[in-house]
């Protein structure tokens, strides 16, 4: 993942610096959301405006 990050698609870099976030802040996936939404508001509507999740989930 860190890779990714490096990479010269500016899309796929950001996408996984998010993706390396969250991994960071809740490693597994039970309620991954809910704790982002709750505790990590920033990261979440990162995740949200990127388009990593469906409207749906939250």
């Amino acid at each position: 993942m860190h890779k990714l990050k490096l990479s010269a698609n500016q899309r796929v870099a950001e996408l996984a610096a998010i993706t390396l976030a969250v991994a960071l802040v809740k490693p597994h996936k039970k309620r991954r959301l809910k704790v982002l939404a709750k505790e990590h508001r920033e990261l979440f509507i990162k995740v949200s405006e990127s388009g990593l999740i469906y409207a749906h989930h939250y």
